[in-house]
């Protein structure tokens, strides 16, 4: 399962890194080779927004800063097109409890020439916050505080890493030494017990 949630988050975030790369397009379309009483200033800050909001998903995924999953999923709001979500849902309250002068089919088919592309547009925001919100509430922040302790002291004290290494391949290079020192006294004790039987 916590495989599947780290899967799903970073899918999440490429599928946004892609639309990142669209509204960075945009906005350079909105600005080039115009003026500033030119530009739409709403449609630009718009699109920056979500440039901003796909910098705190990308650092927050790959550093598990729940402050910054929490404010990106307050900000994801913002994407969502409401007024197209308050359109679906008055265009089939009133086919459903209007006058019925269509079939359902006719219905379907031109419910979904109109709304077809914005509910899949809405559709697929929802699933990725979800699969964030989801990600979010696996954090633990316990152990993220634990991390961040174990680095800041092997930042404060690098000389302990540094020893411990260095300990390590004094013990490594003594081991070879030890082994051929063993042969040698080996032979010597033979030879001792030999000369030994020889005076008896």
């Amino acid at each position: 399962m916590r495989f599947l949630t780290v899967c799903g988050a970073y899918l999440a975030l490429a599928f946004e890194a892609v639309n990142a790369f669209r509204t960075t397009h945009e906005i350079i379309n909105l600005t080039r080779g115009k003026k500033y009483a030119e530009i739409d200033i709403m449609a630009v800050g718009s699109e920056m927004l979500k440039v901003f909001c796909f910098s705190l998903l990308i650092v927050g995924i790959i550093m598990r800063t729940k402050f910054l999953l929490k404010a990106w999923l307050l900000l994801s709001y913002t994407h969502i097109n409401w007024g197209v979500l308050l359109k679906v849902i008055f265009s089939i309250y009133e086919y459903v409890h209007g006058v019925k002068r269509k079939s359902v089919k006719e219905f379907l088919k031109q419910f979904l020439m109109e709304h077809g592309e914005a509910l899949v547009h809405i559709l697929v925001q929802a699933a990725i916050i979800s699969i964030v919100y989801v990600y979010y509430e696996s954090i633990d922040p316990k152990k993220c505080r634990k991390l961040k302790k174990i680095q800041a002291s092997n930042e404060m004290n690098p000389s302990k890493e540094n020893s411990i290494t260095l300990k390590a391949n004094e013990v490594k290079a003594s081991a070879p030494e030890a082994d051929e020192k063993k042969p040698a006294e080996l032979q010597n004790n033979d030879g001792s017990k030999g000369d030994e039987s020889k005076d008896k």
